[in-house]
């Protein structure tokens, strides 16, 4: 965001080396925390509609707490960036979470079309419709922006 208004506000076309790097680094923990937050509302979700009766038994307060503090390590990490470590990190860590939220969908739909009501069946994919936005909304222009980004250096 500094960069853009520097472009809009005072036509500067240039970032300092420092600058770069602390742009590199929060757009890369950023990503990582949002794309790790994205896998556990699939995650979330494939408990929700696979296993509707342990829901409660098996995402207790001590098990999310958990999910939540590893989270918030990733957002405290080291992380050393440059220009070959942030594409196969970015596409490392999108394509790993993209594949497992396609994998729990997988699951999902699979349970989905194994409940014989229609009003059923539309009621837990109807559960799923959100993620689903907010997951294409997320790596739509983030794949592209990663790879627009590596192409130009």
């Amino acid at each position: 965001m500094p960069t853009i208004l520097g472009i809009f506000l005072f036509n500067s076309r240039e970032i300092s080396f420092d600058s770069c790097f602390a742009q590199l680094f929060f757009i890369h923990s950023l990503q990582c925390i949002e794309s790790s937050v994205l896998l556990l509302m699939a995650f979330d979700r494939f408990v929700a509609i696979c296993n509707p009766l342990r829901y409660a038994s098996i995402l207790t307060l001590q098990r999310i707490a958990k999910m939540g503090l590893d989270i918030m390590k990733m957002a405290c990490s080291d992380i050393t960036v440059n220009s070959i470590y942030g594409l196969s990190g970015s596409l490392l860590i999108m394509g790993l979470d993209s594949l497992l939220i396609f994998l729990s969908y997988v699951m999902i739909l699979k349970t989905v079309l194994s409940i014989t009501s229609q009003a059923e069946r539309l009621r837990a994919l109807n559960t799923c419709v959100a993620h689903l936005c907010i997951v294409l909304l997320f790596y739509t222009p983030e794949i592209s922006l990663t790879l627009d980004t590596q192409i130009r250096e």
